[in-house]
């Protein structure tokens, strides 16, 4: 925390704002090492209440949140020493649904309207109980792959390769780069198409669609990206999260959906469940994983926002 509030202080002086000393208390019930962005939304936090107690007379939120979540994002890398991009910050500081696409010089950010609730589905995080920030190292060999994959093609990133260009020269890159990068690429690939897919299908209403969206990115994670289980040691020892997508596999079929949710590597996983078996699956993957392990959640507004009070 005490990284990341260095790297907002930083970013806001950096952009030419005039710091000043405060006191702050923050709070929050989200499992540590959950997976859920959690230091994002921290960044959002307080990047916000930097804003503001500095410049309140110049605080306007909205009109700056993709800065916000750019500035969130530098700070992560170059403080806290995990390159993420910013996926995570600008869903955080937007709220909501929202489509994001980082083909320009800086990101747009969509909303896309749509009430989860009305869906007829509950959603879950399933905690691993495994603090994925342990394994910084392999999440940031994930974006590595890719951008030597995009380098070989004399690209900075992968957005800018032809996916046709990339097949025609697969085994090319596979004798180069090895057969991960390869199959992280091709996730890449597919996951985009299947995005727009997801955006489409939530702007017409079919859930359903959508719900089969969400299951074939999860198993591409688990198998192509490889984002799930951790494999420092090598053992295969440890692979709680694909325990608990297991478990809803073995608890779903086919209804609702399932996937691991943020990095990877441990941390939780996002179940879609029909509202009337809802209680049942959260009792049951309780007792099958031996505590409390589903989390409710909702998605909503308003993302980042200041009120000053009284």
């Amino acid at each position: 925390s005490a990284a990341l509030v260095r790297g907002m202080a930083a970013a806001y002086a950096r952009a030419g704002g005039a710091l000043r000393g405060f006191d702050a208390v923050t709070c929050s019930d989200i499992p540590a090492g959950c997976g859920v962005s959690s230091s994002a939304a921290f960044e959002m936090l307080t990047g916000l209440l930097i804003r503001a107690l500095c410049d309140p007379e110049g605080l306007d939120p909205r009109r700056s949140l993709v800065r916000l979540a750019l500035d969130g994002s530098w700070a992560e890398d170059v403080h806290f020493g995990k390159p993420t991009g910013a996926q995570d910050q600008l869903a955080s500081a937007f709220g909501g649904i929202v489509a994001l696409d980082f083909a320009g010089a800086e990101p747009r950010v969509s909303p896309v309207a749509f009430d989860v609730r009305a869906s007829g589905h509950a959603l879950f995080l399933v905690d691993s109980r495994c603090d994925h920030s342990r394994y910084t190292d392999e999440f940031v060999a994930v974006p590595a792959d890719m951008f030597a994959v995009a380098k070989r093609f004399g690209r900075e990133r992968l957005e800018d390769v032809p996916c046709e260009a990339f097949l025609e020269d697969l085994a090319g890159v596979r004798a180069e780069l090895g057969d991960r990068a390869a199959l992280r690429a091709l996730h890449y690939f597919e996951e985009t198409r299947r995005v727009a897919a997801q955006r489409r299908a939530l702007e017409k209403g079919d859930f359903p669609a959508f719900l089969a969206l969400v299951r074939q990115s999860g198993m591409s994670s688990a198998q192509f990206l490889q984002n799930v289980s951790p494999r420092a040691d090598a053992s295969g020892a440890e692979q709680p999260a694909m325990v608990a997508l297991a478990l809803c596999a073995h608890l779903l079929g086919e209804r609702g959906a399932y996937r691991i949710h943020g990095g990877g590597f441990g941390g939780s996983v996002l179940a879609f469940v029909p509202d009337a078996e809802a209680e049942a699956f959260r009792a049951r993957m309780d007792a099958l994983l031996g505590f409390e392990a589903c989390l409710p959640v909702a998605i909503g507004a308003p993302g980042a926002c200041a009120r000053r009070i009284g």
